[in-house]
């Protein structure tokens, strides 16, 4: 399975730039994201798992575009944070947690 990123760019509403024109090939086979905090690899594994969309740019994954397809990408991608964030309400108890958090943060 092969992975082409394509000029992808990503700007935070708060000015940070994260992503700048970056374009990689992957092909199949294992691959390692390293880098200091504030590089752009949260920003970059989020795009590729269809978490947030890029400014600018293109993803394609073994021929399909992760952009436009981010159903079919989901079917064949999961993605595990380093560290898994909950929205505020998850966390102030105004919202149920997904289910597959439950056990982890102490719920059901």
């Amino acid at each position: 399975m092969a992975l082409t990123i394509t000029n992808l760019s990503k700007v935070y509403p708060n000015g940070v730039r994260a992503l700048k024109n970056l374009s990689l090939t992957i092909g199949n086979n294992m691959f390692g994201l390293l880098g200091p905090n504030g590089a752009g690899k949260s920003s970059l594994m989020r795009t590729i798992a269809t978490l947030q969309d890029p400014d600018a740019g293109s993803i394609d994954l073994d021929g399909m575009n992760v952009l436009m397809q981010k159903g079919e990408v989901r079917k064949l991608l999961g993605y595990l944070p380093q560290e898994l964030s909950l929205s505020q309400d998850v966390r102030s108890g105004h919202a149920e947690p997904p289910r597959h958090t439950e056990r982890r943060y102490g719920g059901g």
